[in-house]
């Protein structure tokens, strides 16, 4: 039976394999039309081997790197390995193939594609998935050195400074907002605002506006003292690999062997991103009775929040909609009908160039603000969505033991576990603990007990 299914199968691809060479020959059999008048055939362009080689290349390098990345921070558990994939990361992704093997980028087209402004290919779909797969099962090892964004970042840091927490949640409100304004904008057809305000990808190609090559800078300068401040603060991807990971079932584990912390802090010193928490006891049954009526409180107070920024986003629907170049025209015109208009305007010559009429110009922007009215709606519930969970996620005190790594905010980068001192940790670490316990921690750490 089973010699008969390979039989059958081998005959069919043999069939078909005579269909398809006949089918190509057939293109070849009739010789090409004769044209008067000095027409000439132009040449058939065929896609190259190498435009069909390097997409899945760089998906193969992009899929082998995250699997490299998981086995470094899982089980190698080395630093030094991280910064050299961190370093051959930065080289490929980064430099050679210019900031284009980008999954942050992607994120605009998958939003576009939504749309049905654009048709995602394979490539960029199997792009911005990969990472937030592996985020989903490991963490955020894209993030730990496969990212050429973080690696520029990471190599530039040179004395970490920790920020307060309620900044650092503040700030992280605003990759939220960028996420949303850019998905709106993309979903729309308008632009793809992230890969147009990248702010490294001018140092990758060695050109750019200098404006943005400014940024760019800056932000590095930044980088030296709080670590990976796009990453924390900007990187709209790195919240959705921030949500996946928190459903990781293989977490970054500080201690290697041994699971019982003893409250060294020397992970908490070495952590540049802030993404240590602190241990919490169990509340008693009085704490948990004031807990259950702030929850409550929060609740309300996050429904009226999503329904208040949902307003707020209506209303600023005519603001965003004339990003849209079709807006702006209509506005233009609009404008010059009016005897408001003040200079010349490329896109109003322009469309008196194409003959276009104004009716359709009309009805293309009111399409586009009709997108924008209820696109509006959506991303200011998002972002009151999104305030609402932050508001009831630190209005919850569950009991940790120990100082762990928060899954959402850890980058994978394990300087915590180079400083652990538990058994089975650094020699020099575990020398200290056992030779003079807290005190001799205090000078690995360089502070007080």
């Amino acid at each position: 039976m089973r010699i008969g299914s390979i039989y059958c199968i081998r005959c069919a691809a043999l069939i078909a394999g005579i269909f398809l060479s006949s089918a190509a020959l057939a293109e070849q059999r009739f010789p090409a039309p004769e044209f008067r008048g000095g027409y000439s055939m132009p040449s058939v362009e065929t896609w190259s081997v190498t435009a069909r080689t390097w997409p899945m290349l760089d998906v193969a390098l992009l899929a082998a790197a995250l699997g490299i990345g998981i086995w470094m921070v899982h089980r190698k558990r080395s630093r030094r390995w991280i910064v050299g994939l961190t370093i051959a990361c930065l080289l490929y992704f980064g430099f050679w193939r210019r900031g284009c093997v980008c999954p942050i980028g992607a994120t605009g087209n998958v939003a576009m594609a939504a749309g049905g402004a654009y048709a995602l290919t394979w490539v960029i779909g199997l792009i911005f998935l990969l990472p937030i797969l592996v985020s989903l099962f490991f963490g955020r090892i894209f993030c730990a050195g496969v990212c050429p964004l973080g690696a520029i970042q990471d190599l530039v840091l040179w004395r970490a400074v920790h920020i307060p927490k309620w900044l650092e949640h503040g700030l992280g409100m605003i990759p939220w907002a960028y996420l949303g304004l850019a998905a709106l904008v993309a979903w729309a057809g308008t632009d793809l605002l992230i890969c147009r305000y990248d702010p490294f990808v001018g140092f990758f190609r060695f050109a750019g506006p200098s404006w943005l090559l400014i940024t760019g800078g800056l932000l590095l300068v930044l980088s030296m003292f709080i670590g990976r401040s796009y990453c924390r603060f900007l990187c709209p991807y790195g919240v959705i690999l921030r949500c996946a990971a928190w459903f990781s079932p293989r977490r970054v584990t500080i201690a290697p062997t041994d699971p019982q912390c003893i409250d060294c802090r020397l992970c908490e010193k070495s952590c540049p991103f802030n993404a240590i928490l602190w241990p919490r006891p169990r509340p008693d049954a009085r704490g948990r009775e004031a807990q259950r009526r702030r929850v409550m409180f929060l609740l309300v107070a996050s429904i009226a929040l999503i329904v208040a920024m949902a307003l707020l986003g209506r209303l600023s629907a005519p603001a965003l909609a004339r990003l849209d170049p079709a807006v702006a025209l209509d506005d233009r015109l609009v404008a010059e009908e009016s005897g408001a208009a003040r200079g010349a305007d490329l896109r109003a010559d322009a469309y008196r160039l194409q003959g276009r009429s104004r009716a359709e110009v009309a009805q293309q922007a009111l399409a586009v603000r009709s997108d924008y009215a209820k696109g509006s709606i959506l991303l200011g519930g998002f972002l009151g969505l999104v305030a609402g969970v932050k508001l009831l996620t630190h209005g919850v005190e569950r009991q940790r033991v120990g100082y762990t790594a928060d899954p959402g905010a850890c980058l994978g980068c394990v300087r915590c576990y180079a400083t652990c001192p538990v058994p089975g940790g650094p020699p020099a670490a575990a020398a200290a603990v056992a030779s003079g316990g807290r005190i001799a921690l205090t000078v690995l750490s360089g502070g007080t007990p």
